[in-house]
């Protein structure tokens, strides 16, 4: 790890966070996520990283609304498939990005 908050080594899962720049998922280093919020790029992030808590419980309630919502799919169908986006970006986060670092 050099000086340079832009170039550190991400390690492990705890210095990984996740988040939506616009539509994409982008990772970063802890201390460059908060320098990025800082210096406005933070206007087209999420704010909210998808590996933190946060997320994971919001994952854990999407999964809750699309079962609920394919148990009544004729009254619930636009519910299923707005449940499946924090699903989707959630999954995609894990499997791209935060998979690797456990091995």
């Amino acid at each position: 790890m050099n000086g340079d908050a832009d170039n550190e080594t991400i390690e492990s899962n705890g210095e990984l966070v996740t988040d939506t720049l616009i539509l994409s998922v982008v990772a970063y280093h802890e201390h460059c996520y908060s320098d990025h919020l800082k210096r406005g790029r933070g206007f087209f992030l999420s704010g909210e990283p998808l590996n933190g808590w946060v997320a994971n419980v919001g994952f854990f309630l999407a999964i809750i609304i699309a079962i609920v919502s394919l148990i009544f799919f004729d009254d619930m169908a636009a519910l299923f498939f707005v449940s499946l986006i924090p699903i989707g970006y959630r999954l995609y986060s894990y499997f791209i990005y935060e998979r690797l670092l456990k091995k």
